[in-house]
């Protein structure tokens, strides 16, 4: 949100926040318990920082996203390689966001400043709270099945939890629905290309090159279950380089963590709509008995 200047303001706190999660995790090391631990407390955090404006919204949603990456890769094994990675795929977000609009000649503050980086809260403090406990209550939830349950795919559920769950309080029906259709339909093309090409390893690079070029093309557009159809051939044919039981275990795993991460959403999202919409009526009650 806002303009070009605000934008560029944005993306440097979320680069530099970013490490945080990446330099806790790796000292953590590979312990379940404490890793959970610290991603309800992350979570948390960021789900309270989101109801201070809509700029902080966006970075604490991508952080909670991000976060679960960080686990999901097990960056203790390599902290210098996932700074690296990080610092590289920031810049290039950074680069994406600020650089096209520049050489289309654009005013950095021609755009109007819609608002600070953080405004005063936006929400009433018992909605907050409710908001904070449910919300990292369900991504913990979500990465625990993850962690427990699943081999090739266990920050999936997690990762989807989070997704199903952006900064607004309601329930994303339309994006749910996108996001298990196009898994399961990519999740099947995937294993057939991957059973059709064996152990050609050279032509499941070519395709997940092609691959990787449609999730460039999709990834802003709608339907949105396009971007996840392709990203899951990606991710299907990646595992196909390990063989096609890897391919075929992993995929199944994928369309099941989708799913369940997609329930969890729903739920929480269900539960939360609920509360944040009694409190709201008993905060207007309370007001109109007040006289205000």
């Amino acid at each position: 949100p806002g303009s070009l200047r605000q934008r560029a303001f944005g993306l440097t706190v979320f680069v530099i926040v970013g490490l945080i999660p990446i330099t806790l995790a790796s000292l953590i090391g590979p312990n379940p318990p404490a890793l959970l631990a610290f991603l309800f407390i992350m979570s948390a955090g960021f789900t309270w920082s989101a109801r201070y404006g809509d700029r902080l919204a966006h970075v604490g949603w991508v952080l909670s996203t991000w976060l679960t990456l960080v686990l999901g890769f097990k960056v203790w094994d390599s902290i210098t390689f996932n700074f690296v990675g990080y610092a590289s795929g920031s810049l290039m977000v950074v680069f994406a966001a600020i650089v096209p609009p520049i050489l289309r000649s654009a005013d950095p503050a021609s755009a109007a400043d819609r608002s600070p980086l953080v405004l005063p809260r936006t929400i009433r403090l018992a909605e907050l709270l409710s908001m904070v406990l449910i919300r990292a209550s369900a991504i913990t939830l979500a990465a625990f099945i993850g962690q427990r349950y699943f081999q090739f795919n266990a920050f999936w559920v997690a990762l989807t939890t989070v997704l199903m769950m952006p900064p607004e309080v309601k329930i994303h029906w339309n994006r749910s629905l996108n996001r298990a259709i196009g898994t399961v339909l990519g999740a099947i093309a995937g294993f057939g290309l991957v059973s059709l090409k064996g152990s050609n390893e050279l032509m499941l690079q070519a395709v997940e090159i092609i691959m990787a070029f449609m999730l460039i093309v999709t990834i802003r557009r709608k339907p949105y279950g396009l971007f996840v159809f392709f990203l899951s051939i990606f991710i299907i044919t990646q595992l196909g380089l390990q063989g096609i039981e890897v391919a075929r275990a992993g995929g199944m795993e994928r369309v099941v963590a989708t799913l369940i991460g997609i329930g969890i959403a729903i739920v929480n999202n269900a539960i939360l709509v609920s509360i944040v919409h009694r409190l709201r009526n008993e905060g207007e009650k309370a007001q109109s008995e007040n006289g205000f």
